[in-house]
């Protein structure tokens, strides 16, 4: 009982009662206590779950709260996934919009490119020439209608058959894989045959097609059919034996003359053979002496420079007698000669094709016809044809007009009248029409018109074919007389008098000869001018120079070059040493100290640039004038020297007074003068210190000078060389060479001259 109220918590006090005689178990306190026991125990269990229950309910908040914090960062990542998907989706849509415009432009593209392939297909199918193309195998693959129609074949019946089908059995040969790659294809004439069996001639044109890989995959053939051709041909055959036999029926008659007339024609076969072996000979030797002498030009031209720069330092010695005065001058000639001759033997030009233009200026029309006439009668003295030149006496000296383009259409008249000729005369004729006065810019002038006319008696033309000598790039094949050019001769002089205010005319008679001439207005002066005929006078001779005595280097690797350069320099007083190259140079001048270096640019060991830049490094040569020398005349090149150290430039070969002058200049030499003489142009010589013996003005200068020897304008060509002798003194010497030539008429061998230096 005790226990129980323990148990439950509480303090129970039994009294005594008149059970009291029971057992203690069997009372009703112990029974009330057993009963307070067993609720205070459920009561214990109950707490005990219930704190159970909250401890659960704590964990499932705590697994609700999980689960919720989860949820939401699924459902996060649901979202993030749907609005990716949705991004993904609006990239794909645009993608699929821009796959969609694509495809219809590919499809715009490929119908443009079905319809060129149709068009073409068509234009293929209509054209002209059969086209067959066949496998490696040789089998048909395509072939259009032409092809098929040619040959008598509907095209499905070609197709997939072989190629030599369409050949004659003796022309069928199959082609193996190893002839096909290595085959470059085929032109030619052969012949096909018709699905009737009947051959027919053809143009063949096969060509190998490949792969970008560059391995055959196909064969293309062409085929034209020229039995319209043929025929032709035939007919002329037909009718040359037609005329074949009337010239034997007409020999049956003239047996006796044309025996000898056979004979003739032997012998002049057997001439114009040897001659022909003569000239393969001798174009086989000139070959072989073109060689040598380029091989040579080097050996050939230092000495002869050597010669010219002696004769003219001869010439300058007043102290010569007049006889070997001459002498020397002589040898000047003669070696300038023989200099000009290997120039022109050397030279390779070509002639370049201008736009016509006019260009009026007076010009002696006298003078000009003179030279042509000279050089028409060469040609037809070379030919044993005579030549009969008939100016009009009242032509008058001077003329204003294009002296170029009429020179041009002369020459071309005379060129073919000659060409033409090959037995009796050509007549040139000058007439003057009529005369009127009239005046322009103040000048007074007489309007004249003025026939020119060639006359020949060489093969003359057909009446058929006359119309057609003025087409460009025509010549007529059945005069029985080849002819080289490209035909442009005739059709250029007819534009050319066209814009001059003329037309060219012909008569001719096939066998017999022809007749060319056209009028035009010419404005003569009435009052000519009179012929310049005086010359330049040379400046004073160096005798020597003011002030203390200068050294002089002179470097150079041509031996002849520091000869020349010394006997010329010392006899004025100059201490003169010399070097063979830049290193030699660098330890002469460590001896001698120089005032002034001429330096020559290139040399072995070491050049004159290289030299150059050593001198400027040594002490105690701040002072000293270096002159560079070198055959190059570019500005790159002179600049490349000034940049190097050098405080002048001159061109090899140069005259003696430029040096004077460069070495006055930059050295201030103050020089002596001896009593001044009279020379000729003509006779004005270069020294020449190099093998380029000549100092040419600017190329624009040298293709005007050769612009107008081609035209053969004399008087023009005078007046410039009086020009450029102004403007370009070192050019001088070069300059007397072509007055040389010109005042002899040597015009081809001038215009050989001057295209040399304008070829380089």
């Amino acid at each position: 009982m005790l226990l129980a109220c323990v148990v439950c918590g509480y303090a129970l006090a039994v009294e005594p009662s008149a059970n009291a005689a029971l057992p203690w178990w069997k009372s009703d306190g112990f029974r009330i206590a057993l009963a307070l026991a067993a609720l205070a125990a459920v009561f214990a269990r109950s707490r005990i779950r219930l704190r159970n229950v909250e401890r659960h309910n704590r964990w499932l908040a705590s697994e609700v709260d999980e689960r919720t914090k989860a949820l939401t960062e699924t459902n996060a990542r649901l979202h993030q996934e749907i609005a990716e998907r949705k991004g993904i989706e609006q990239k794909l849509r645009r993608h699929s919009e821009r796959l969609e415009e694509t495809v219809k432009e590919r499809m715009a593209e490929l119908s443009l490119k079905n319809e060129q392939l149709r068009q073409l297909e068509q234009a293929v199918e209509n054209m002209q020439l059969g086209l067959t193309i066949a496998n490696l195998e040789g089998k048909i693959i395509y072939v259009n209608q032409t092809e098929a129609e040619l040959h008598g074949y509907m095209k499905e019946e070609l197709l997939g058959q072989d190629v030599n089908l369409l050949a004659p059995p003796e022309l069928r040969k199959p082609l193996t894989v190893r002839q096909i790659r290595e085959w470059k294809g085929l032109i030619r004439e052969s012949s096909n045959m018709r699905k009737d069996g009947s051959i027919f001639p053809v143009w063949l044109m096969s060509e190998v097609v490949r792969n970008v890989e560059g391995e055959p995959c196909a064969i293309v053939t062409s085929c034209e059919d020229i039995t319209e051709r043929k025929a032709i041909e035939e007919e002329r055959r037909k009718y040359r034996d037609h005329l074949e036999e009337l010239v034997n029926e007409r020999t049956v008659e003239l047996t006796t003359a044309n025996a000898q007339l056979q004979q003739e024609i032997a012998e002049r076969r057997r001439a114009e053979l040897e001659i022909q072996r003569a000239k393969e000979l001798a174009e086989s030797a000139n070959r072989a002496k073109s060689d040598f002498l380029a091989n040579m030009s080097h050996e050939l031209r230092t000495p002869l420079n050597g010669i010219l720069g002696y004769t003219q330092i001869l010439k300058n010695d007043v102290s010569l007698p007049e006889r070997p005065r001459h002498a020397i001058d002589v040898i000047h000639r003669s070696a300038e000669h023989l200099l000009m001759m290997i120039g022109d033997i050397l030279d390779l030009s070509k002639i370049e094709a201008r736009h016509m233009m006019l260009e009026f200026a007076d010009f002696r029309l006298l003078e000009m016809l003179a030279t042509l006439v000279e050089m028409a009668r060469v040609r037809a003295d070379q030919q044993n044809i005579a030549f009969y030149y008939e100016p009009d006496p009242a032509l008058p000296q001077i003329v204003h007009g294009d002296e170029k383009r009429l020179r041009q259409i002369l020459l071309n008249l005379l060129g073919n009248a000659t060409k033409f000729t090959k037995k009796g005369s050509i007549i040139f004729k000058v007439l003057r029409l009529s005369l009127n006065d009239s005046e322009e810019s103040g000048v007074k002038y007489h309007k004249q018109r003025v026939r020119f006319l060639v006359e020949d008696t060489g093969i003359g033309i057909s009446a058929n074919h006359i119309h057609e000598i003025f087409s460009a790039f025509h010549q007529i094949r059945n005069t029985g007389c080849y002819s080289e050019g490209t035909g442009l001769g005739l059709a250029i002089s007819q534009r050319l008098v066209r814009l001059m205010g003329g037309e060219l005319c012909v008569e001719s008679v096939e066998g017999e000869g022809s007749r060319f001439w056209f009028d035009l207005e010419l404005a003569a002066l009435m009052q000519e001018e009179r012929t310049p005929g005086s010359f330049p006078v040379a400046p004073p001779r160096v005798i020597g120079y003011q002030g203390k005595r200068r050294t002089i280097l002179i470097v150079d690797d041509h031996e002849t070059n520091r000869m020349i350069l010394r006997d010329l320099l010392q006899p004025l007083g100059f201490q003169a040493h010399d070097a063979a190259n830049g290193s030699e140079a660098l330890a002469v001048a460590a001896e001698c100290n120089p005032d002034i270096i001429l330096m020559d640019i290139i040399m072995p060991v070491m050049n004159g640039l290289d030299a150059t830049r050593q001198f400027r490094q040594m002490p105690g040569m701040e002072q000293c004038v270096i002159i560079a020398i070198s055959a190059s005349i570019s500005s790159e090149k002179q600049q490349e020297c000034l940049r190097a150290g050098c405080q002048a430039f001159l061109s090899k070969p140069f005259r003696i007074n430029a040096l004077f002058e460069v070495l006055s200049q930059h050295a201030g030499i103050e020089w002596v003068y001896g009593d001044a003489r009279i020379v000729e142009t003509n006779e004005r010589a270069p020294i020449c210190v190099d093998e380029n013996a000549l100092i040419p003005p600017p190329p624009e200068e040298l293709e005007r000078l050769n612009q107008l020897a081609k035209a053969g304008m004399i008087t023009r060509l005078r007046k410039e060389l009086d020009r450029l002798l102004e403007e370009y003194p070192d050019s001088a010497d070069f300059l007397g060479r072509i007055r040389n030539l010109l005042k002899e008429f040597q015009i081809d061998e001038m215009q050989r001259f001057i295209q040399a230096f304008i070829d380089g």
